[in-house]
């Protein structure tokens, strides 16, 4: 079950306070609801209610999937290392257990997990998909790529999102996953990761998986 508080906001434009609820930790696997905020971007988003300000506020919590059996921490670096080495409220034994300090990293993490992927090599594939598509783009001059995570799309295919400026607009447009070239990744860089810490993988972590596989190539 999930687990929620009451907490006081003060709007940043018209500086009065109110009420929101926030989340300790989101069940995903039994709240339909508040999964699919999380992976949309729309359980960090406050609407005030005297002047109607946005407002975008990232806050710590853990997502569980029970079914699943993972549990991804997100928050500060503070907040992921007290999740791996101090946190006694949940029997994390059976679980496999990964760290986000950004919202995007989160989302990658759990829609990987709940899709059977390793969150390490999915981060690796959605990395080299950018790469290519980076290269691409130079040479066709296409828009620049902002960011890129792995999501869904518009039929809830799982996908690669690419998020660009086009015309002094954002955009986004995505590469649905190819899992037989998911495999061949994860063939190519899974002994690379028998001593990668988990705590939190993202892109430096796998510059370092990249590098590491290059050098063992080199090796050979």
């Amino acid at each position: 079950m999930s687990i929620s508080k009451i907490k006081m906001m003060t709007c940043k434009e018209c500086k009065r306070n109110f009420f929101v609820k926030v989340y300790d930790l989101i069940d995903g696997d039994k709240d339909y609801d508040l999964r699919k905020k999380f992976i949309f971007d729309e359980l960090f988003i406050f609407k005030c209610p005297y002047c109607g300000h946005i407002h975008f506020v990232p806050y710590p919590l853990k997502y569980i999937n029970q079914k699943k059996h993972f549990i991804v921490q997100f928050g500060s670096l503070s907040d992921v290392y007290n999740f791996y080495y101090n946190d006694k409220d949940i029997d994390t034994s059976l679980y496999i257990k990964t760290g986000a300090t950004t919202t995007i990293l989160a989302r990658e993490k759990v829609v990987a997990l709940e899709n059977n992927l390793d969150h390490r090599i999915a981060s690796i594939y959605r990395y080299i998909m950018a790469k290519q598509y980076e290269e691409y783009a130079k040479e066709n001059n296409l828009p620049k790529l902002e960011d890129s995570y792995l999501c869904y799309d518009d039929d809830g295919n799982l996908a690669v999102i690419f998020d660009v400026i086009e015309d002094g607009k954002p955009n986004s447009f995505c590469q649905l996953f190819d899992q037989e070239l998911y495999e061949e990744i994860k063939n190519d860089y899974i002994d690379c990761l028998n001593n990668t810490n988990d705590m939190i993988f993202d892109d430096k972590s796998v510059m370092k998986v990249l590098c590491a596989n290059k050098l063992k190539r080199q090796s050979n």
